[in-house]
């Protein structure tokens, strides 16, 4: 019945063009490059010991071990020096806090962030020295070459840079800006709405760098851009296909878009990039 609804209108595909298959003539080439960045040794320090307290936390019964691991390595395998500043940040709050002499702000803290982060925020001072991990970031490291080597050579042209946490944005707005790279941010909270930061971006003279969070994987055109960058990666595949699809879209003038996936080698979005890869490859 659906598909006999569906075919009464010949006409109905060829006006609205709902599906891809039906726009082929128009589409454009997708090139994705997987970019392993080996982690420094202070890198894969931070990394064990964190993943080491997640696993001791749960040997007490406190939980699946697997399950309790993803967040936080979903975290450092964003951005190391986000990931644990933003640990220590929360641990400052929570000590100051406890010196206003105030035990209900406390009990709210823990609260939001839990048992386990409570731990791994109380310890975060103890892990690694923060600003090694700065000075030493090997993925921005790498994400930086990319993106001046692409800058120098497509004077004018524009960037998107997706993450899905808001502490690697900051983190990322920050490093940029201090490498004289101008970005303007998309996420939630703002006070300026999407459109207005969109139309921001889109002015020739307006960032060349677009950070955005999950809030512009949907609603956006961003056609104008031929380059898209996963600092980290979504484990659901339909909304790295809705971040893709904010530049793979009706409007797109280049032949090719190309969407460059950076992890740190060895950690748990390497690893799930590798499997979402293969098992899409078998089932092509």
């Amino acid at each position: 019945l659906a598909y006999r609804l569906e075919t009464v209108n010949l006409l109905a595909h060829v006006v609205t063009r709902t599906r891809k298959k039906d726009v082929k003539e128009w589409r454009v080439i997708r090139e994705p490059v997987p970019e392993f960045v080996s982690m420094t040794p202070v890198e894969e320090r931070f990394y064990s010991l964190v993943t080491a307290l997640v696993q001791e936390y749960a040997k007490r019964g406190r939980g699946n071990e697997l399950f309790l691991l993803s967040q936080p390595q979903r975290q450092m395998a964003s951005s190391m020096p986000a990931a644990l500043r933003f640990w220590q940040s929360r641990r400052f709050e929570i000590e100051e806090a406890e010196a206003t002499g105030i035990p209900e702000v406390d009990r709210k803290d823990q609260e939001v962030l839990g048992p386990l982060v409570g731990q791994i925020v109380s310890r975060s001072h103890k892990f690694v020295d923060l600003q090694e991990l700065y000075k030493g970031d090997s993925k921005y490291r790498r994400f930086r070459e990319i993106l001046v080597r692409f800058l120098n050579e497509n004077p004018g042209q524009k960037a998107v840079v997706f993450s899905s946490f808001r502490a690697t944005l900051e983190y990322l707005a920050e490093r940029l800006d201090q490498d004289g790279i101008d970005s303007i941010q998309l996420k939630g909270g703002q006070p300026e709405s999407k459109a207005e930061i969109i139309r921001q971006f889109m002015q020739p003279e307006g960032a060349r760098i677009l950070l955005s969070s999950e809030v512009g994987g949907e609603g956006v055109d961003l056609q104008f851009c031929r380059v898209l960058v996963n600092y980290d990666l979504p484990w659901n595949p339909m909304r790295l296909e809705q971040r893709i699809g904010r530049i793979d879209r009706l409007g797109q003038m280049a032949e090719k878009v190309t969407i460059w996936n950076l992890f740190y080698a060895g950690t748990i979005d390497s690893r799930i990039y590798e499997r979402l890869y293969e098992k899409r490859q078998c089932g092509s």
